[in-house]
């Protein structure tokens, strides 16, 4: 995912603080229009995606994408482990103070998305043994 994402001149970064007006995120995937460095937190409008890994239960996980659109992120990831043919991924965009899914896939098969930038991948891939 990080190859494809750097030839396109966009940077992923796994749990980096993102600083919105009123609040301090810390996603488990940002996908940045610049370069995060050795900053230990990058603004809210450098951001063109955040992302969750589900494994198991997590506190707080519910409440996120609600906090997500509220701080005006536009698009967010899911990649859901907890299914035992493998993991789906689940892209959901904006709508209002809520997000709706856009596009889905299991584990086999494509995950085709465009905005807010062009990205394929199987599932699985995205994912250790």
């Amino acid at each position: 995912m990080i190859t494809r994402l750097w030839e396109r001149g966009l940077l992923a970064y796994l749990r980096i603080n993102v600083i919105s007006e009123f609040d301090l995120f810390v996603p488990d995937i940002v996908v940045l229009r610049e370069r995060g460095g050795d900053r230990a937190a990058v603004a809210s409008e450098h951001v063109l995606l955040v992302g969750e890994v589900i494994a198991g239960d997590r506190p707080g996980l519910i409440d996120r994408p609600r906090a997500y659109a509220a701080a005006g992120f536009t698009h967010y990831l899911v990649l859901d482990c907890r299914e035992r043919r493998g993991p789906g991924l689940i892209l959901h965009e904006r709508d209002g103070e809520a997000y709706r899914p856009v596009v889905r896939a299991e584990a086999g098969s494509a995950f085709m998305m465009t905005e807010p930038f062009e990205f394929a991948v199987d599932p699985v891939e995205l994912v250790d043994e």
